[in-house]
């Protein structure tokens, strides 16, 4: 049985809420690349966050483990770094980027075009995970606010995680 819309739209608010809360962050290595650090740090507090959920079924799935399931668009794959899935059914894609001043425009048009892709090619939601890479934070309040107000309607959000 798949996830009801409900728990879906709770699943994307509670996944935003947990990734936003920066009790939970370490921040990036120096040399340290965005799959290194979402095996290190983010994997296992996800992993940890869908337990807590407490849903039979859902199950963490990334480059650490079981490997995301792949969505396939134009005949390209694309691959989320995390996702989390109820038995097989792909429900909440996560797409992480590192992101400094000088490229977090580029950073958002890449990971929120790769959100969309997510939820056309099967995933029912994503969620855009931008990793300050210098600890600042990139985007003001309003400006994430605005962004999420556009992104929500399409079942994708967007966090900054400034460290």
């Amino acid at each position: 049985m798949s996830l009801s819309a409900e728990l879906r739209q709770r699943l994307l608010i509670e996944a935003s809420e947990f990734a936003s809360s920066e009790l939970y962050w370490d921040e990036p290595l120096n040399s340290e690349t965005e799959p290194q650090y979402t095996a290190r740090v983010l994997m296992p507090s996800f992993m940890e966050f869908v337990d807590q959920l407490g849903h039979d079924g859902l199950v963490l799935r990334s480059d650490g483990g079981m490997r995301p399931l792949s969505v396939t668009l134009s005949g390209r794959n694309f691959y989320p770094d995390l996702a989390v899935n109820h038995h097989r059914d792909r429900e909440l894609a996560i797409e992480i980027k590192f992101a400094t001043p000088t490229d977090i425009g580029t950073v958002l048009t890449t990971a929120i075009g790769q959100a969309v892709c997510y939820t056309l090619g099967g995933y029912s939601l994503a969620l855009v995970l931008a990793v300050s890479k210098t600890g600042a934070q990139l985007l003001n309040d309003s400006m994430i606010g605005a962004l999420n107000d556009k992104l929500m309607p399409l079942n994708i959000a967007f966090v900054e995680l400034h460290l």
